[in-house]
């Protein structure tokens, strides 16, 4: 500098300061640990050559201000931080007025909430960040795959119920939010399975009722049963425990009935419908009657029948018998002939057969005593005899001295033995004996003599009439041996008992107290 000399010259050399002052963060850099707290205080120094005489800083970009100062240190005091990335700038101000470089630093304020993630079906998420903290405003991402029997079909994405996002890509991208919530949607493809469990395709059943049970299964759950009975609307079946059996009762009609089946799961899908018959037999009990003797084939006898199903039965006649004819009617009322010995007919309700074979053998019959020529000494003569037949014995008779054909009545087993007492005249006596079968057939007429020495029988006397005039006595003399009884006749047409005797010997004496009537006639009469 070039001056002039003068009185109270003073002179005065000014310097500029150029270094600039420095400034330090010290609590905080750029990539730092996450910050999980809402306020954070950022510290530091500042020196400068002369002084320092001030710090200021700014939060994301907003007014700068300054910081509390201690010597060299300094703070920013409580910052408010945003969630995410917050950006601080601060620099230094010296005394001379040189300004610090602006030092940045970026303080990540790391807010979290936990993520829920949820699956509608069955599937598998990777990551499954589901219950994790996960932090805000950050992008994340996860895949999800269905297992077997599902396949994924979208995601979605809420926030308080409200939803925000959705997507069909299997790897969904997100950025985090509050209360987000993810849900893998995975549809069902597998079918469910039914099966009938109590019915087998053509199955006989002889009830108008029928319940049908079976079982369904799904990988999931069902939700219902239909089934339909002759191609009738579906209806729901019932179940007791979720479908792992059902049942439903039926109205079957006569003949085939056709039922079918099917399961639906909670997913909507549907199993393969079931089918199965089931016949309705109606039956009625077949009555069949036999005339004659012969073998049925087969023996529909009281058997119970499918009405209107087709039938045939063949006749064959026993030993000693011919087939005539089937007589088909209803409840043996009216009905047609066949002669053909396989009768072939429908069956329907009420309806009765009757098989009809002709007895073509004939029977026989023999006296076994007295032999053919025996002697004998009273008039009465016992005889015993067999009869025998292939089917049975309807009558044994005799004649005696070609009169009137007399039926024998006295046997227990079915004139298989008989016997009969025989009133003999005197002299020779011609016995004829034969025999009747149940199909009308007679023996040959078996001849035999019986000579009687003894020629006294039966012979009425009158003894006395009481004096008062009612009654009559009456004496009978009779051969020995003899039984039999007493009759009475007004008019000789009809007679009516008085007495029996038996095996008596010599005379009766009888009483008749009721003969008042101007004519009375009696008779002894021996089998």
């Amino acid at each position: 500098a070039i001056f002039a000399m003068s009185s109270n010259l003073e002179l005065q050399a000014n310097f500029a300061d150029t270094i600039k002052p420095y400034l330090k963060v010290t609590n905080a850099v750029s990539g730092m640990v996450l910050w999980t707290n809402a306020s954070f205080k950022v510290m530091g120094v500042a020196t400068d050559d002369e002084a320092v005489a001030s710090v200021d800083f700014s939060l994301n970009h907003g007014t700068y201000s300054t910081a509390t100062t201690n010597g060299i240190q300094w703070n920013s005091g409580p910052l408010m931080l945003t969630p995410g990335t917050n950006f601080f700038t601060v620099y230094a101000q010296a005394t001379n007025g040189n300004f610090s470089a602006t030092n940045t630093v970026d303080i990540v304020y790391a807010v979290s909430n936990v993520l829920t993630v949820v699956t509608n079906g069955k599937g598998m998420i990777s990551p499954n960040y589901n219950g994790q903290s996960l932090r805000i405003g950050e992008n994340y991402s996860m895949g999800a795959t269905g297992i077997s029997g599902f396949m994924f079909t979208n995601w979605t994405g809420s926030v308080n119920g409200n939803a925000v996002f959705s997507t069909n890509k299997s790897t969904v991208q997100f950025m985090m939010e509050s209360n987000l919530i993810m849900q893998a949607n995975f549809v069902d493809t597998n079918r469910p399975f039914l099966s009938i469990t109590n019915v087998k395709s053509g199955m006989l059943w002889s009830n108008a009722t029928f319940t049908v049970v079976g079982t369904a299964t799904d990988n999931v759950a069902v939700a219902a049963v239909y089934f339909s009975l002759n191609q009738s609307g579906w209806s729901n079946a019932v179940t007791a425990n979720n479908w792992a059996n059902w049942s439903t009762n039926l109205a079957l009609t006569p003949g085939s009935n056709i039922l079918a089946a099917y399961a639906v799961d909670t997913s909507g899908n549907a199993s393969s419908t079931n089918r199965m018959s089931l016949v309705y037999v109606v039956t009625n009990q077949l009555l069949i009657d036999v005339e004659g003797r012969g073998t049925l084939s087969p023996n529909y006898s009281n058997a119970w029948l499918r009405i209107g199903e087709d039938y045939s039965i063949t006749a064959t006649p026993a030993s000693g018998f011919a087939f005539t004819n089937w007589v088909i009617s209803t409840n043996f009322l009216g009905g047609v002939t066949t002669n053909k010995p396989t009768v072939q007919f429908m069956m329907e309700s009420n309806l009765t057969l009757q098989a009809n074979f002709a007895e073509t053998a004939k029977p026989t019959v023999g006296v076994l005593s007295p032999v053919s020529g025996t002697h004998v000494t009273r008039p009465v003569a016992t005889l015993t005899g067999t009869a025998k037949d292939v089917w049975g014995i309807a009558a044994v008779m005799y004649q005696l001295n070609n009169g009137l054909w007399t039926a024998v009545t006295n046997s227990t087993n079915g004139f298989t033995n008989w016997t009969a007492m025989v009133q003999l005249s005197g002299g020779t006596n011609i016995l004829k004996t034969c025999a009747e079968n149940l199909g009308g057939n007679y023996s040959a007429t078996n001849t035999m003599t019986l000579i009687s020495t003894n020629a006294v029988a039966l012979q009425f006397s009158l003894i006395s009439k009481p004096q008062n005039g009612s009654g009559l006595n009456l004496n009978l003399t009779l051969s020995p041996g003899l039984s039999g009884r007493i009759e009475v006749s007004t008019n000789l047409i009809d007679w009516e008992l008085l007495t029996n005797f038996t095996e008596t010997n010599g005379d009766i004496s009888i009483y008749d107290p009721n003969a008042t009537t101007p004519q009375r006639f009696y008779r002894a009469v021996v089998p």
